[in-house]
């Protein structure tokens, strides 16, 4: 029985050191590397404000996995990033591996 609570205490343990990206990505997250702001609404909704380009407004999911894709109005594409987020930071990585560091406002 000793050894079932430790067991369960160390899944515990390993599953409360990282957050879940699907609810720690809500909020707003300054870049700390990059030239502009994100807003991640729950309910899907995302803004960026590019310091250079202006503001874009879209909407976005993201999978347990990290796995964030967003689709602005202003933009013929999706954008597509892995996410990892800890406390008050998070780190956003391109498939072409170029990292983009933001941090909780």
């Amino acid at each position: 029985m000793k050894r079932l609570i430790f067991v369960f205490f160390i899944a515990f343990l390993i599953t409360g050191c990282s957050d879940d990206p699907t609810t720690a990505i809500v909020g707003e997250w300054a870049g700390v590397d990059v030239p502009q702001d994100m807003k991640f609404n729950s309910d899907g909704t995302v803004e960026m404000n590019d310091r250079k380009h202006g503001t874009y407004h879209g909407e976005y999911t993201i999978t347990g996995k990290g796995e964030l894709k967003c689709n602005f109005e202003r933009l013929s594409r999706p954008v597509e990033m892995t996410v990892s987020i800890s406390g008050s930071k998070m780190v956003m990585e391109s498939k072409s591996k170029r990292k983009e560091k933001y941090k909780r406002k």
